[in-house]
């Protein structure tokens, strides 16, 4: 009994102390990994950075993926998700759409809509000038609801008329000018590139008054007369055949077509004013003369010697001039005026005749 109980302690002290060595050898070891890590964190931390292969790799292909997304949005090459497109802008050009005129006109005057717009319950527009014509009635004009108060403002509509741009009819002739819908017939009647026509036969070109003088010095070499001011005297040499004169008004520029054609009595001058056809109220096409007028006071005068007399010619002669685009070539000399020299006192061998020019406006 007694060498049980001794055998069985032994047992216990061998096991305890197994546990013990075993104990200590996993302190050990953990004491040790512990070291190695604080050794590698310590290397990293001194060592200069350099990228892992599989970092490199990862930010070339970063790269590679920034540089295949197109400029105007799309899809990145070898990848199937899609780019970011730029941010839409607020203010967008629709193309291939249409917006009938009359949408953007008050449905009394049928001219165009603008601040401040006024609508019935229902939803029928007008402009301010005929909301107060039609106050009264205390009717709409359209759908003859009754209007306890009136007419009220329409800000949707407001908006609409003023968000519609659009480019001058005359881009094509260099205007670049954007306005809304209601400005357009107010710019058509100042705008400075409203095209005329070339008075040459077979020539065909079309532009500004600008361009037209340009055309005239450069392509046909037609004598040419500027800085003519209103109610200026000026003299002026004029050769056989068409002469340009610019006259300036309110910095704008004026291009008249002085004919000279020799007859039988002497030499005929007429004269053409070169402007576009102004746009009326109610978009029909009004020649300019109805609008601008334009008178020209015509003046020559000559000292004439001989062997016989002695004696001074002068002759004087106002007349309206008349304005034309020349979209139908050139009008019929014979239905225009024509101050005539004769060649009395202007001998048919000199070849030019000198005027001098007052224009005036009416």
């Amino acid at each position: 009994m007694h060498d049980v109980e001794v055998e069985q302690l032994e047992e216990e002290s061998q096991s305890n102390q197994e546990r013990s060595e075993s104990h200590d050898d996993e302190e050990s070891q953990g004491v040790e990994e512990e070291q190695v890590q604080v050794e590698m964190e310590n290397q990293r931390n001194h060592a200069p950075f350099e990228s892992s292969g599989d970092e490199e790799e990862g930010q070339d292909e970063e790269a590679e993926q920034a540089e295949d997304v197109p400029e105007d949005g799309g899809f990145q090459k070898g990848s199937s998700k899609p780019a970011l497109a730029p941010p839409l802008s607020k203010r967008a050009t629709i193309a291939n759409m249409t917006l009938d005129e009359d949408t953007l006109d008050c449905g009394v005057c049928f001219l165009p809509l603008k601040r401040p717009i006024f609508q019935c319950d229902v939803g029928h527009v007008v402009c301010s000038s005929c909301r107060d014509k039609l106050a009264p009635t205390r009717r709409c004009h359209m759908c003859c609801a009754p209007l306890a108060r009136g007419y009220r403002r329409c800000h949707a509509m407001e908006q609409l008329v003023e968000s519609i741009r659009g480019s001058c009819p005359n881009a094509p002739y260099g205007c670049t000018v954007r306005m809304a819908y209601y400005d357009q017939h107010p710019h058509l009647q100042v705008c400075r590139h409203a095209p005329c026509h070339c008075p040459a036969e077979a020539c065909g070109f079309v532009g500004s008054t600008e361009a037209l003088l340009d055309h005239f010095v450069v392509a046909h070499k037609w004598p040419c007369t500027t800085g003519v001011k209103v109610s200026v005297m000026r003299d002026v040499e004029l050769h056989d055949g068409l002469n340009v004169v610019s006259v300036v008004h309110d910095a704008r520029q004026y291009l008249f077509l002085k004919i000279v054609a020799r007859t039988p009595l002497g030499r005929a001058i007429s004269c053409l004013c070169i402007h576009p056809p102004q746009v009326a109220a109610a978009g029909s096409l009004q020649l300019t003369s109805k609008n601008v007028k334009w008178r020209l006071k015509l003046s020559y005068s000559h000292d004439v010697v001989d062997a016989d007399d002695h004696f001074f010619h002068i002759q004087n002669c106002s007349f309206r001039v008349a304005c034309t685009d020349l979209s139908g070539g050139m009008p019929n000399p014979n239905e225009c005026f024509q101050f005539v020299v004769p060649s009395s006192v202007q001998p048919d061998a000199e070849a030019t005749v000198k005027v001098t020019v007052d224009f005036s406006i009416l």
